[in-house]
C-alpha cells in the first residue's frame, strides 16, 4: 500500500493502525465490499434495512451465502480494466435476461 514508517504517502496513519493506537472502532457504510474486506473485521450486509448476512469480512466477501451479498461482491470494481469490462458485459447480459 506504499506505507513508509506506518504512514500513507499523504502522511496519514492507516485505519488499522489508528484503530489499534486509539483503541476505537469504526462503522463503514458502503456498497463496495472490496473496501470492507480490506478494513473491517466483521461485516453486516443489509438489504432494505434488514440484515441478510453477517460474519467475518473475509468469509462474507469470499463465500457470500445470500444472493444480495453475491450481487454486491460481483459489483465491486477490480483493478484489471479488461476483467472489469468483461464483468460489466456479463452483468448487462444477466440483467437483460432477468437473472
Amino acid at each position: 500500500m506504499g506505507h513508509a514508517h506506518g504512514r500513507t504517502k499523504g502522511g496519514r496513519l492507516p485505519i488499522s493502525e489508528l484503530q489499534s493506537t486509539l483503541g476505537c472502532a469504526y462503522l463503514f457504510i458502503t456498497h463496495d465490499l472490496a473496501v470492507v474486506k480490506e478494513f473491517a473485521d466483521r461485516t453486516l450486509v443489509l438489504q432494505h434495512g434488514r440484515i441478510v448476512e453477517e460474519g467475518n469480512s473475509v468469509d462474507v466477501c469470499d463465500r457470500p451465502r445470500h444472493e444480495y451479498t453475491r450481487h454486491l461482491v460481483a459489483a465491486a470494481p477490480v483493478p484489471d480494466p479488461d476483467l472489469q469490462r468483461r464483468r460489466r458485459e456479463q452483468r448487462s447480459l444477466q440483467l437483460s435476461s432477468g437473472s
